[in-house]
């Protein structure tokens, strides 16, 4: 709330696939009743110092829907007037970085030519490889060293030789291998999400229902 100071962070399992609509919303949120278990309201009423020495979650919302939903129709809730104008100057001054690729592109398009080491460093440095072949199983890639022409592979038309981490972590040489004999991972906290420019804005709650204790600023 643009009135407090406080952030709240729901974790819900459900709460992250409930996107924003900010014309023709469905669901709202609103408090849920006091409940012994999951909601304490008399929080409500205690000023932002009160969270401060706070270390357990009793706070709950509910999402009611403001018509019938129909099965298999997306359910979606307003997120507010600063999100959605914080959202939209994001899409006007977002630019694409031309040298990343995903590895979902590197895993769902074979015909995408993989870049060795030396051609695409930077790229390496966020995710992590796998090569997997029947006699060895699934072995990460410490490099790829080679890229060459072979028109009988029906991937990319490449075969590819590395360098992969085999048991007591030595490293052993694959050569001929095919794109579709490896995968690829984001390295962790690499993913899309926590990547520069990525967007952030906090949610909004509604006007009507932020407690007048927690309005700070």
């Amino acid at each position: 709330h643009p009135s407090s100071s406080l952030l709240l962070c729901p974790y819900s399992h459900g709460t992250p696939y409930i996107n924003h609509d900010g014309k023709d919303p469905n669901v709202k949120i609103q408090w849920m009743e006091n409940d012994e278990r999951y909601h304490n309201s008399s929080w409500l009423n205690e000023p932002v110092s009160f969270f401060d020495s706070v270390w357990t979650t009793n706070l709950m919302f509910e999402y009611v829907a403001l018509r019938d939903i129909q099965d298999g129709e997306e359910v979606l809730v307003d997120y507010g007037r600063e999100w959605e104008e914080a959202w939209n100057d994001h899409v006007k001054a977002w630019k694409p970085d031309e040298d990343y690729v995903s590895p979902h592109d590197l895993n769902t398009n074979l015909d995408l030519p993989l870049k060795t080491h030396e051609e695409g460093a930077s790229m390496y440095t966020t995710i992590d490889g796998f090569h997997t072949d029947a006699r060895n199983g699934e072995r990460k890639i410490h490099r790829i060293r080679a890229r060459r022409p072979y028109q009988k592979n029906q991937d990319d038309g490449f075969v590819y030789d590395l360098e992969v981490i085999g048991s007591g972590n030595q490293v052993k040489r694959v050569n001929g291998a095919t794109r579709s004999q490896m995968h690829f991972f984001h390295k962790p906290y690499e993913a899309d999400i926590f990547r520069e420019g990525s967007f952030r804005h906090e949610m909004m709650i509604p006007d009507e229902m932020f407690p007048s204790a927690w309005r700070n600023l």
